[in-house]
């Protein structure tokens, strides 16, 4: 029998759709999307963890902060840990040393360098007015608005991964976006927890999903940083798969890995991901750069 949704905070949505799978089987997708990390903290505060992995087990469960009130605190206020933001800088230094980006930052430079004058423009050149230069408007060569990029942050690890790759995602996730930001890109990012079970009827995947920086946003390394705690995952956002979304029974599944498909429902450019950490991660930074600078 299936087991309804217990709470619902409020202000969440849900993204909802349904298909079949190769093998002929139905597909049931459940998100539940929160506005952001706060929304999700406060939401589920007080709320029972249906699902009892790492109960005792707290340094499974919360890594070095132990405490479900540490890990909230960390996360809310963005403090991440010292070894998370070690990772960071370890991590900005070896990627921005890399020949494509280093090309890429040239190149993008000389975009934003370029400019051009004519009878009508962006900025009046005070200095060809007074010279009775014709053209003495200044147009720049990259006005065109670009669509923000969209990043995804996939936090679902199996129940074997460390607390070394929690920070190693989030780590990978602050530079990737501060390396696009300094090509000029605007950048969005979200995170995303999917989750697989099956039942007699169906394959059900459901996750949570919530926003970490909006494209207007500036972006800020230490916010994203504290998304790796293993404490965010494994004890907040498995109260909110476990009480906000319909399914059956009480494991909570598996970790899941989005087809192409997936990924275009959910309007993703790039996913950060564990197949892109320890030692990958320069291969994802390459991936995403080549990808830009072809447009």
């Amino acid at each position: 029998m299936r087991r309804m949704k217990q709470y619902t905070p409020e202000f969440v949505s849900f993204l909802n759709w349904e298909d079949t799978s190769e093998e002929g089987e139905m597909l049931t997708h459940e998100f539940a999307v929160f506005k952001d990390v706060k929304h999700l903290l406060d939401g589920m505060d007080g709320i029972k963890n249906k699902y009892n992995h790492g109960v005792d087990d707290p340094s499974w469960t919360h890594g070095e902060l132990g405490t479900r009130e540490r890990t909230k605190h960390s996360v809310y206020y963005a403090k991440p840990t010292a070894k998370t933001i070690a990772k960071v800088k370890e991590l900005r230094t070896e990627l921005t040393d890399i020949k494509a980006v280093k090309d890429n930052f040239k190149i993008a430079t000389n975009k934003r360098s370029k400019i051009r004058f004519d009878n009508h423009g962006d900025e009046l050149d005070i200095n060809r007015l007074m010279c009775g230069a014709p053209d003495y408007w200044s147009i720049k060569a990259n006005n065109k608005v670009e669509p923000a990029i969209k990043l995804f942050l996939n936090l679902t690890l199996s129940c074997g991964n460390s607390e070394e790759n929690f920070q190693r995602l989030a780590a990978l996730t602050a530079v990737a976006a501060e390396l696009l930001q300094r090509m000029g890109k605007n950048v969005e990012i979200k995170c995303i927890a999917p989750i697989r079970k099956r039942d007699d009827e169906r394959i059900l995947r459901h996750g949570v999903i919530f926003t970490v920086k909006r494209a207007e946003e500036p972006i800020d390394i230490y916010k994203i940083a504290s998304l790796g705690c293993p404490g965010l995952f494994r004890d907040y956002i498995f109260r909110a798969i476990g009480n906000c979304i319909e399914d059956n029974g009480n494991d909570m599944g598996s970790s899941e890995k989005l087809s192409e498909d997936h990924r275009q429902e959910l309007g993703i450019d790039y996913m950060i991901e564990q197949q892109w950490i320890n030692g990958k991660e320069a291969l994802f930074v390459e991936d995403i750069f080549s990808q830009e600078m072809a447009k």
